[in-house]
């Protein structure tokens, strides 16, 4: 049902108007009479109708003056205008008013219900198309966290095209124009149905430190903080340690990555994020590591060529393009000489070894992680889940699905 007010300065017509029409039947309600433009300005106001029935001549304020007021302050309510005057300088007047109908005294009720039904429709469908965009854009702030996760997901494995540049300016400014980052991946020590509830309040505790994105993921969640000081993030992680210790009882590990000053190198923080915390467990008794304190704490170790070589495999083995041609450029070493001595060094070769890197990561993932087969696949570097299954049965003797059974 919609509203409309009748404003006419003849009494007997207002009252003709509002009582010798069947306003329902149309789908109107009569919310109020006026007798001049200024009454009727103060009633508009206070009911807002979605029509205004209106004569033209009146004292004070005719209905032209009126149609003027009415569309400064409000754009889509609907003007008509009956009068007895069938000069065309009132209706042109009227044009620039966006009345939606000019009806001629005496009132025809045929040519009224038509121009009230035609209003009624004009109204429904823009009842329709607000309710449709209200809808739209519930569906869209719904969907938001997703879409915004997703693109997050791919930044965090190096994908950064200019699809996703645009997306992220677009929805996340903040993560776009940070100026420093430092990705952490924390996993938690907890029964699964409580997992869910630390994790979120993990995040609610980090969105206060500098933390601008975050990222649920099997059985870890990372952060992206936008900070370039790593104490800053090594503080913050040690409350928030110390807090779940306090709410829930729970031990929580972290892995913190180096900082990074451009946006496409979020990934390689992440990479050594994950790497920190690969390093840790909970039977250690430490629970945070930040990566550069790892590279210190090795650096002799780290600085002969296989170190660097192992080094690199770990941080590259999802790539399925990753070979030991590959590995010998990134320490600089021709591929046959760089072979032989990392079958030296380690007893093993190359090839061999990032398939054991590969075997144990897709093992470690069937052990802790409901991921189906084909992404474990493609997260150990293989495209082609066949392949992956036949290498991983060669490797443990049993295919992946029953090696899962068996945990």
């Amino acid at each position: 049902m919609y509203s409309i007010v009748l404003v006419d300065d003849e009494a007997e017509v207002r009252d003709s108007m509002a009582d010798g029409v069947d306003w329902a039947k149309l789908g109107f309600e009569v919310k109020g009479l006026a007798q001049n433009g200024l009454e009727a300005l103060g009633l508009i106001e206070a009911e807002e109708p979605d029509v205004v029935m209106t004569d033209i001549k009146m004292p004070y304020m005719d209905g032209l003056q009126l149609s003027a007021k009415i569309r400064e302050r409000y754009d889509n309510m609907k003007i008509v205008i009956f009068s007895g005057y069938d000069d065309f300088s009132y209706a042109k007047e009227a044009i620039k008013y966006k009345v939606e109908n000019y009806i001629m005294k005496p009132i025809n009720s045929r040519e009224l219900e038509e121009a009230m039904l035609d209003i009624k429709k004009l109204l429904d469908n823009e009842r329709d198309t607000e309710r449709n965009l209200k809808l739209l854009a519930e569906r869209y702030a719904d969907g938001l966290p997703r879409i915004t996760e997703n693109l997050l997901q791919q930044l965090l494995r190096g994908v950064l095209n200019d699809d996703i540049k645009r997306q992220l300016s677009e929805n996340r400014p903040d993560m776009v124009f940070a100026g420093a980052w430092i990705v952490a991946s924390i996993k938690v020590e907890a029964e699964n149905n409580s997992a869910e509830l630390i994790y979120k309040a993990i995040e609610d505790e980090l969105q206060k430190k500098h933390m601008i994105a975050a990222v649920r993921e099997n059985d870890k969640i990372d952060i992206i903080f936008a900070q370039g000081d790593v104490e800053i993030v090594i503080n913050a992680i040690e409350n928030l340690e110390r807090n779940m210790m306090h709410r829930f009882g729970v031990e929580i590990r972290c892995g913190i990555g180096c900082p990074r000053d451009m946006l496409g190198s979020i990934t390689e923080s992440y990479a050594e994020a994950l790497k920190a915390l690969a390093e840790l467990s909970f039977e250690e008794g430490r629970d945070i590591r930040y990566f550069g304190d790892l590279c210190k704490s090795k650096d002799e170790e780290d600085n002969s060529p296989v170190a660097k070589a192992i080094a690199y495999i770990r941080l590259n083995y999802s790539d399925a393009e990753l070979s030991v041609e590959m590995v010998a450029d990134s320490v600089g070493f021709s591929h046959s000489y760089f072979s032989s001595i990392f079958k030296k060094e380690t007893g093993e070769a190359c090839s061999s070894f990032i398939t054991k890197v590969r075997m144990e990561e897709a093992a470690r993932l069937l052990n802790e992680t409901d991921s189906k087969t084909y992404i474990i696949a493609k997260e150990t570097g293989y495209a082609d889940v066949a392949y992956f299954s036949y290498a991983f049965k060669h490797h443990f003797g049993v295919a992946p699905t029953k090696y899962r059974q068996s945990r």
